[in-house]
C-alpha cells in the first residue's frame, strides 16, 4: 500500500458525472424528453481539510430539447454547496454553477445534484471528494441492537451499506428482499422484493443501490440491478460481457466494478459508458466480495485479498481473506469477518490483525459496514449490531470494599487519514485510577498515524459501598479541532450500606449549665443495593443525648439514597468543657459489611450568672475631671463552680468608660463580684460600651453601659473625602460606626457586610444567609443587628467581638425586641454574644 503522506498529497477525484449516464441509472426513459450533457465530466480537486472550503469549480450543463424552467437540488447537502445556476438560451439552455467542497468528515464524501425541468427530474450530477482530518474512535465502543435493524430469526441481515444521512440498506435473506432503516427507525422498510441471494450491495452519491446476482447456481447475465432510493425506481445497467456477477462495487466517482466470477475478470464501467477489463491476477478462489477505498483502489476478497490500485497494479495483500462482505474506513483499515470474531486489518500491514472484536465473538457475524462517521454495522442471524465508536463504556460491575479490580482497557484508534494527537487524558470519579496499559499506552502528547491506536487502562477500588459513576475524557485534534473531546463512561458498584453524615462534627456555643440546646445532623445512605437497617444509636457522653428528629427523623431503616435527621441535645451540668461522640451503624445484610458513622461533639457549660441591669449614666461633660466623674457599680452573682474563681473584668472599647478593680466575695459555687465603672466621655453624644466578665478564657457575662457626652464639637465641611476600595457593583444603603471608628457598610446586591477601619482597610465579614439587607445597628458589646428581606420580620445578629475571641462565626435569627428585653434575655441564658433566640 502507498504511504499515508502520498495519500494526503494526491489529488482526489471530484466527479461531476455525465448527466446522460446518471439519468440512465436514476431515471430510465428520461432522455426521451431531451438531451443533457455536463462539462467537464471529471474534475480533479486537491484533498481538502475537514472544516475548510476548496476553491470553486465551474460546471456547465447543456440542456437540449427542453422548455420551461430548470432547478438544481442537492441530495445530502452535507459536504458540498454551489452558487447559481445562471441559465441562458433556449433549447439548448446552458446553466452554469460553481461547486465548492467543504468536508465534514475524513475519507470519501459522496453527493449528487439533481436537475429538474418544470419540476421533473431529468438528470443527476455525482460529486465525490476526500476530506482530510484525524478522527478519534474508541474500541470496542458502545454496542447496541437497534430495533429498526432487527429481522426475523429465519434470516440473516447481510451486506449492509450506509449512506451519508446514516440510512442503512441491507439484504434480508429470510424475506428475500432489500430493506432500509433510517436513523432511529422502529422497523425496517422493504424496498425491493424477490431479489435472490445478494453477495454485495453498494450505493452512490445519488442514493442509487447496485447489486449483482447471487447464489451458487446463478446463470450468466449481461446486466446488474439498481434501485433509486430517492425516486423508488428499480432498473438495470448493461455490463460489458455475459458472466456471473456476485460482487458489484461503486466508488465515490460513480465507477462501477463488476467482478465476473466465471471469467475471473474485473470490469470497470466509467460514467461515460466506456469500460475496461482487468484479470483477477493473482487468482482468488471464491472472489465474491469487493470494496473501494477513498482513493478509488479496489479490494477483492475470497480466500485471499487482492488490491487493484488506480494505477493498474494488482497484488495479494492479505492471506487468508474474508469470507463475507467487508468495510473500509478513511484510514484504509479493512473490517472483515474471518473465524469466530470480527477483525481489523490496518493498512500498515494487512496480513496482521490489528484488533479483534471479542465482544462479538461467536455471534455468527456474516457482514460488516463502516459508516463515514466511524459507526460499524455487523450483520448476523436475526438482525445487526451497531457499534458507536464515538464513545465507550467500561462497566466494572459488582466489586468488593477495599479490593482492587482487574484493570480494564479501551483501545483508541485514529480512523481518519491524518495524525491524531492526544493533548490530555482526564479522569473523574471516586475510586478510579488511570493505569499504564501493558501495550501501546495512550499518553498526553502521543501522535497516532492514520489507522494506528493506543490503549487507555483504568482500575477501580473503594473502601465503601455505593454506586460509582466516572469518566475518562480524551482531548485531541480529532476532525482538525484544537479541543475535541471523546468520553469513556465508567461504572462500578459495591453492594452494602454506606452511611455519611452532615455536618461531620458539632460544636455547641457556650451555654449556661442546666439549659439545653439542640442541633440536627443529616444521615444519608450512600450505599448500593437494599435499605440499611439502623443500629446502635448512642452517645459517649451524658451531656449529649441523641434521638430521631421530630421532622424527617431516622427510623429503623434507611433506603439507598435516602436521608433522615438526628437531633443532638447538649445539656451541661457544670461550667466546664464537654466532648463526646455520636455513633450509628447501618447494616444492608446479604453478607455485606456494616457501615458506621461517628460525629464528634463539643460544648462548654457556663456558670449561672445573675447580673445587674445595664448601667445608664447621667449626661456628663467631655473631658470632665476624674475627681467629679460618675462611677456606677456592675454586680454579678456567679453560681455553679465547684471551687472559687477569680474572674477578670474589662471594657469592650474602653474609650469613654473605664473599669476598676473587680472584687469578689462568697464561697465556691456562690460568689458575688462587683466592678466599678467610671464614665469619662471623649466625644459628645451617646457613648456605648460593655463590661466583659471572663473566667479563664471563657467570657461568662456581658453588661451593657451607656452615657451621653456633652460639649461643643467643631467640624469643617465638606472636609476631606476619600474613597475606600470597596466594590462599586452594588448599592450601599446604610452603615454604622462603632466607638473605635470602624464603619460597617451593607452591600445590598451582594448580600454582604463590609468593615472599614479608620485607616481605610476593608474586610468582608463572614456573615452568610443575608437576603437583601436594608438596615444595620450596633450595641456597646460590638454586636451588629441587621434587618433584611427575610419573612416574618426576623433580624440577624453578629457578635464580632466574640468571633475574634472564639475564632468562629455566630449568626442568629431573632425577632426585634427592645434593648432591655434583649439584655435580659442575655442575662438569663448567660451567653456572651446572644441577644435573642428566634421566636
Amino acid at each position: 500500500m502507498k504511504s499515508q503522506s502520498f495519500r494526503a498529497a494526491r489529488h482526489v477525484m471530484f466527479r461531476l458525472a455525465s448527466l446522460v449516464f446518471a439519468s440512465l441509472l436514476a431515471t430510465p426513459g428520461a432522455h426521451a424528453l431531451g438531451g443533457v450533457t455536463a462539462s467537464p465530466v471529471v474534475v480533479q480537486f486537491p484533498a481538502t481539510a475537514v472544516g475548510s472550503t476548496s476553491a470553486g469549480v465551474t460546471e456547465t450543463v447543456t440542456l437540449t430539447g427542453f422548455t420551461g424552467s430548470f432547478s438544481f437540488t442537492q441530495h445530502y447537502a452535507r459536504d458540498y454547496y454551489f452558487s447559481g445556476p445562471t441559465c441562458t438560451g433556449t433549447s439548448p439552455t446552458t446553466c452554469v454553477l460553481t461547486v465548492y467542497f467543504r468536508p465534514t468528515l475524513p475519507g470519501i464524501r459522496k453527493e449528487a445534484v439533481f436537475v429538474f425541468n418544470n419540476g421533473t427530474r431529468v438528470g443527476s450530477i455525482l460529486f465525490s471528494g476526500v476530506g482530510t482530518a484525524p478522527l478519534a474512535a474508541f474500541q470496542p465502543g458502545v454496542v447496541t441492537s437497534p430495533a429498526g435493524l432487527q429481522i426475523s430469526q429465519s434470516g440473516y441481515l447481510e451486506t449492509p451499506v450506509a449512506d451519508e444521512n446514516g440510512v442503512v440498506y441491507f439484504y434480508n435473506s429470510g424475506a428475500n428482499s432489500i430493506q432500509s432503516c433510517a436513523s432511529g427507525c422502529g422497523s425496517p422498510t422493504t424496498l425491493v422484493t424477490n431479489v435472490g441471494s445478494i453477495f454485495n450491495l453498494s450505493i452512490d452519491g445519488a442514493g442509487v443501490l447496485y447489486w449483482g446476482e447471487g447464489g451458487n447456481t446463478a446463470a450468466a447475465v449481461t446486466t446488474l440491478n439498481t434501485y433509486d432510493t430517492v425516486q423508488g425506481i428499480q432498473g438495470t445497467v448493461t455490463l460489458p460481457a455475459s458472466d456471473t456477477y456476485y460482487s458489484i462495487t461503486v466508488d465515490g466517482m460513480g465507477d462501477i466494478f463488476a467482478i465476473g466470477n466465471s471469467s475471473q475478470n474485473i470490469y470497470k464501467i466509467l460514467p461515460g459508458g466506456t469500460s475496461t477489463t482487468t484479470a483477477v491476477n493473482p487468482a482468488i478462489t471464491q472472489d465474491y466480495f469487493s470494496n473501494t477505498d477513498s482513493l478509488g483502489n479496489l479490494f477483492l476478497s475470497g480466500y485471499t485479498v487482492n488490491e487493484l490500485t488506480t494505477g493498474g497494479t494488482q497484488t495479494v495483500i492479505a492471506s487468508p481473506g474474508t469470507s463475507h462482505p467487508f468495510g473500509i474506513d478513511a484510514a484504509n483499515t479493512l473490517y472483515g469477518v474471518n473465524g469466530s470474531a470480527p477483525t481489523e486489518l490496518a493498512a500498515s500491514n494487512y496480513n496482521a490483525t490489528s484488533y479483534t472484536y471479542s465482544a462479538l465473538a461467536n455471534q455468527s457475524i456474516v457482514s460488516v459496514a463502516v459508516q463515514s462517521s466511524g459507526t460499524l454495522y455487523y450483520g448476523t442471524l436475526g438482525g445487526a449490531y451497531q457499534v458507536n465508536r464515538a464513545q465507550d463504556t467500561i462497566a466494572f460491575g459488582s466489586q468488593n470494599e477495599g479490593t482492587a479490580s482487574a484493570t480494564q482497557t479501551v483501545n483508541m484508534l485514529n480512523i481518519g487519514n491524518t495524525p491524531l494527537v492526544l493533548s490530555n487524558i482526564a479522569l473523574t470519579g471516586t475510586g478510579y485510577t488511570l493505569q499504564t496499559a501493558a501495550t501501546n499506552p495512550c499518553t498526553a502528547g502521543i501522535s497516532l498515524p492514520a489507522g494506528a491506536s493506543c490503549n487507555i487502562a483504568v482500575s477501580f477500588e473503594s473502601p465503601n459501598a455505593g454506586n460509582y459513576p466516572g469518566s475518562i475524557v480524551v482531548t485531541s485534534n480529532s476532525l482538525n479541532s484544537t479541543n475535541s473531546t471523546e468520553t469513556i463512561s465508567l461504572t462500578a458498584f459495591i453492594n452494602g450500606a454506606y452511611l455519611t453524615v452532615s455536618p461531620t462534627s458539632l460544636s455547641f456555643n457556650p451555654q449556661t449549665m442546666a439549659t439545653s440546646t439542640s442541633k440536627n445532623v443529616t444521615i444519608t445512605n450512600s450505599g448500593f443495593g437494599g435499605s440499611a437497617t439502623l443500629l446502635g444509636l448512642s452517645s459517649s457522653s451524658a451531656a449529649f443525648t441523641v434521638a430521631a428528629a421530630t421532622t424527617s427523623g431516622c427510623g429503623s431503616t434507611l433506603a439507598v439514597g435516602g436521608t433522615c435527621q438526628l437531633t443532638v441535645t447538649f445539656t451541661p451540668t457544670a461550667p466546664q468543657g464537654y466532648s463526646g461522640t455520636i455513633s450509628l451503624t447501618g447494616a444492608e445484610g446479604s453478607g455485606t459489611p456494616n457501615s458506621s458513622v461517628s460525629v464528634p461533639v463539643t460544648g462548654t457549660g457556663l456558670p449561672a450568672v445573675i447580673q445587674s441591669n445595664p448601667l445608664v449614666f447621667n449626661p456628663a461633660q467631655v473631658a470632665e475631671p476624674l475627681s467629679s466623674a460618675q462611677t456606677l457599680t456592675a454586680s454579678f452573682a456567679i453560681t455553679g463552680y465547684s471551687t472559687t474563681v477569680n474572674p477578670t473584668a474589662s471594657m469592650h472599647y474602653g474609650t469613654s468608660f473605664t473599669a476598676g478593680t473587680i472584687s469578689c466575695t462568697g464561697a465556691a459555687g456562690n460568689q458575688t463580684c462587683t466592678v466599678p465603672v467610671t464614665f469619662l466621655p471623649i466625644y459628645p453624644g451617646g457613648r456605648r460600651d460593655a463590661v466583659f466578665l471572663t473566667v479563664g478564657a471563657t467570657r461568662v457575662a456581658t453588661l451593657l453601659v451607656y452615657g451621653i457626652g456633652q460639649s461643643p464639637f467643631a467640624l469643617v465641611q465638606p472636609g476631606v473625602i476619600t474613597n475606600p476600595p470597596v466594590s462599586n457593583q452594588y448599592y450601599y444603603y446604610t452603615g454604622i460606626v462603632d466607638e473605635n471608628g470602624t464603619a460597617y457598610m451593607m452591600n445590598q446586591g451582594g448580600n454582604a457586610v463590609f468593615a472599614i477601619t479608620k485607616a481605610g482597610v476593608v474586610s468582608t465579614l463572614p456573615i452568610t444567609g443575608l437576603n437583601s439587607p436594608r438596615q444595620i445597628g450596633i450595641d456597646g458589646a460590638g454586636v451588629l443587628y441587621i434587618a433584611d428581606q427575610t419573612p416574618l420580620g426576623a433580624i440577624n445578629t453578629y457578635d464580632r467581638q466574640y468571633l475574634s475571641h472564639r475564632r468562629h462565626q455566630h449568626l442568629y435569627r431573632a425577632y426585634r425586641r427592645q434593648r432591655h428585653s434583649e439584655d435580659h434575655s442575655h442575662q438569663s441564658c448567660g451567653h456572651p454574644g446572644l441577644r435573642a433566640h428566634r421566636g
